[in-house]
């Protein structure tokens, strides 16, 4: 078993929120999971999740965008930087 580390930080719920439901408010995935997935977290200031999503898109079109240096491709890093010119 392998476990990534990563993305663990002490910081804000918030931000880990933001992370969470980013595949949901860019691409429209996993909507009905990311509501259940919230109602769990308990609860937590919405005006800072909607606030911290542009970093994240931002923070993943950034590492999307290094993937042909490494002989990868990323294929939602221009639905991220689409995403991110509409908000």
């Amino acid at each position: 078993m392998l476990q990534d580390f990563d993305e663990a930080c002490v910081g804000p719920k918030e931000w880990d929120i933001a992370c969470m439901i980013h595949r949901s408010s860019v691409f429209g995935l996993l909507e009905e999971e990311m509501r259940d997935a919230l109602a769990a977290y308990g609860p937590h200031d919405r005006d800072a999740v909607d606030a911290l999503q542009p970093l994240v898109v931002l923070c993943l079109a950034a590492w999307g965008s290094l993937a042909p240096l490494i002989g990868e491709t990323s294929p939602r890093t221009p639905a991220r930087l689409e995403w991110l010119r509409r908000h």
